[in-house]
């Protein structure tokens, strides 16, 4: 019964670390935090950190396994169709967080999510559209990828250029592109 306390506490120790790095995040770039910095603003010790975190790489890791986690959360009750508007609206919100994190050149693991993301939607609006008796000259894998790959660039271009254009110009424009892959549906 012991473990599951002890469990459970470094669960919600490691969780508020990740929560209190994100809120640093939403105020300065990931190079300007230090160690320091998190320990101070989470209330714990250096050893707590190296206790949970080989170090703020490996903590910067968590912390976006749980942006990945929000973002694919708040999007997936919505239809297929419109699950990358809602993801490019979240990102929007959340604007000064993303910057932070993709100033440092961190863009992989989103990248990745964003390309995951898109390409299962892209599936689904496939199978709908085959389902509904149109046929595509491509495999489905290989046209989601291409589309799902273009899409994830420009969300890193975006955002990497600090929102040069609002969420409703990306949104436009990706659907404007897809109208050649998807012309009933977008």
């Amino acid at each position: 019964m012991e473990d599951k306390k002890i469990d459970r506490r470094v669960a919600k120790t490691r969780m508020h670390m990740i929560q209190t790095t994100l809120e640093l995040l939403r105020k300065n770039s990931f190079s300007k935090i230090s160690v320091s910095d998190i320990c101070e603003e989470a209330m714990i010790s250096r050893s707590t950190f190296y206790t949970h975190f080989e170090d703020k790489f490996a903590l910067l890791d968590a912390c976006m396994q749980q942006i990945g986690q929000e973002l694919l959360h708040d999007i997936e009750s919505a239809d297929p169709r419109s699950r990358h508007n809602a993801m490019i609206t979240a990102i929007e919100a959340d604007a000064r967080l993303f910057r932070n994190i993709f100033i440092n050149g961190k863009t992989e693991e989103l990248q990745t999510i964003f390309f995951n993301h898109c390409h299962k939607d892209l599936l689904a609006i496939i199978e709908m559209q085959t389902n509904a008796g149109h046929q595509f000259p491509d495999p489905p894998e290989a046209m989601a990828a291409f589309y799902a790959g273009g899409i994830s660039s420009m969300l890193n271009w975006w955002i990497t250029n600090n929102f040069p254009v609002s969420a409703q110009e990306i949104i436009n424009c990706q659907n404007h592109l897809m109208t050649a892959l998807f012309p009933d549906e977008l």
